[in-house]
């Protein structure tokens, strides 16, 4: 069987095809991040900067998802732009979940661009970028 009547007969098959979910925008995750935080008052960390994994499993069963890149860095992503505040015990949300959604989401996206390429990347791969 060659490729084209290999893809003739799955095209004629009638079979739908899947597509993965739409991912979850970054602030949208970063306000449920927050509500999590400002309800459990610290999200325990592992590592300076890094979620407990057990943290991280509890917001994919929360939330039903694991947003692009994880919760984890996520969280230092939300600290880099003054969402969390890390701390020895772990991250604590500084805006309330309200305070959060008050404000417009371009902002927050602004937030976190700047805290990705000014803090949290070393400024010889940020200017590669």
């Amino acid at each position: 069987m060659n490729l084209l009547h290999a893809w003739k007969t799955l095209i004629e098959s009638g079979q739908p095809v899947e597509t993965t979910p739409e991912p979850t925008p970054p602030t949208a995750a970063m306000a449920h991040l927050v509500a999590h935080a400002w309800e459990c008052d610290v999200l325990r960390t592992t590592h300076p900067w890094e979620l407990d994994p057990a943290v991280c499993r509890e917001l994919d069963k929360r939330y039903g998802y694991t947003p692009a890149g994880t919760w984890s860095r996520l969280a230092g992503l939300a600290a880099g732009a003054d969402v969390l505040h890390a701390t020895t015990e772990g991250f604590v949300a500084l805006p309330s979940p309200a305070d959060f959604a008050a404000v417009d989401p371009d902002v927050w996206r602004r937030r976190m661009l700047e805290a990705f390429t000014k803090r949290l990347i070393p400024p010889a791969a940020a200017a590669a970028l």
